[in-house]
């Protein structure tokens, strides 16, 4: 799933909103898309809090934007990551995890694509 991000952040990149627009994306149901098909939620609120619901069970957290990196720091149960923008439209959240890593964070917008099919929405709208 990883190659299949990386091959189409090039292809959708001047799509993207920028990170500091992230008001328009609070209070979404934020789904992380990945390969252990693990159901986690994340609900963006306003004043940096952090609403996260895996497999049901909810927690708190926080978020910063960190403008001068074009970054987003995420505390999740005490566990801080920060991750770089790479795509953002109103469907869908691409980050990368800072550093050398390939690890990508994805989440799907469920009011907008309530499949939760990514394949099926880039293809869509982007092709």
């Amino acid at each position: 799933m990883k190659e299949y991000f990386k091959s189409w952040i090039p292809k959708i990149k001047n799509y993207s909103l920028k990170l500091d627009k992230l008001s328009k994306l609070y209070n979404q149901p934020w789904v992380v898309i990945n390969e252990l098909n693990d159901f986690m939620k994340i609900i963006f609120q306003e004043k940096g809090k952090l609403i996260v619901s895996k497999n049901g069970v909810v927690s708190d957290g926080d978020w910063e934007l960190i403008s001068v990196a074009n970054s987003i720091l995420l505390n999740i149960n005490g566990e801080k990551k920060l991750y770089n923008h790479q795509f953002i439209d109103n469907g869908l959240m691409i980050l990368k995890l800072d550093g050398f890593s390939n690890d990508f964070l994805v989440l799907a917008n469920q009011n907008l694509i309530p499949d939760l099919d990514i394949e099926n929405y880039l293809n869509t709208k982007y092709s």
